[in-house]
């Protein structure tokens, strides 16, 4: 079901009773909320409802637990908390331009097949730890944020795009990441490049 790009200023509660619905996008509309009994799409596996005006997602939502890609950036979002509890079948989340500064601690718990994070142009000042251990993680987007440090290693991801932060040096920590193949570091304050970054053996763009 494709209702992108109209001027719905809400869902209509009867949406849920479309049990075998695969794939919603409502993106671009002028949406304040979703509707709170959208857990009922329980076959739901694609959800977009990206470049509206969500300030926070119903609790709901954890009961969609066939979803895999979910999009909900460009919103005005604060928190995602409660929202994810049961998401344990999602891969791909997009959460760039929002208000976001921290993450659930039960990602690393329950986002267990999580592939690809976008949360590019937040408000995050450190990468969420609760990001650092996901097996299937690969792809991980901060770009345009607000980094001063990093923390803590990402073990499996491949990408790593940090572009438009504040980071002074390059977090030796990222150097323990040895499936790291590209890590984008553009318009930071970077002063230069420590000898360890040598021991990303798969690296092939920086």
């Amino acid at each position: 079901l494709n209702l992108q790009s109209n001027q719905l200023i809400s869902l209509p509660r009867e949406l849920c009773y479309m049990i075998n619905l695969v794939e919603l996008n409502v993106s671009r509309n002028n949406l304040t909320e979703l509707i709170d009994t959208i857990g009922s799409l329980r076959n739901l596996e694609i959800l977009d409802c990206s470049f509206n005006k969500l300030k926070t997602l119903p609790e709901s939502m954890s009961e969609l637990v066939n979803l895999k890609r979910l999009n909900i950036s460009s919103n005005m979002i604060i928190s995602l908390e409660s929202s994810f509890s049961q998401l344990i079948k999602l891969e791909d989340l997009q959460a760039s331009h929002n208000q976001l500064s921290s993450l659930p601690f039960s990602f690393d718990s329950t986002l267990v097949n999580l592939k690809s994070v976008l949360l590019g142009k937040n408000s995050f000042r450190n990468i969420p730890t609760c990001l650092c251990n996901l097996p299937k993680l690969e792809n991980l987007n901060l770009k345009q944020n607000s980094l001063q440090f990093v923390s803590s290693s990402l073990t499996y991801v491949t990408t790593l795009v940090l572009d438009d932060n504040n980071l002074s040096e390059i977090p030796l920590i990222l150097l323990q990441s040895r499936a790291m193949e590209n890590l984008w570091l553009r318009n930071n304050q970077l002063e230069g490049i420590p000898q360890e970054i040598s021991s990303l053996t798969l690296l092939r763009t920086l």
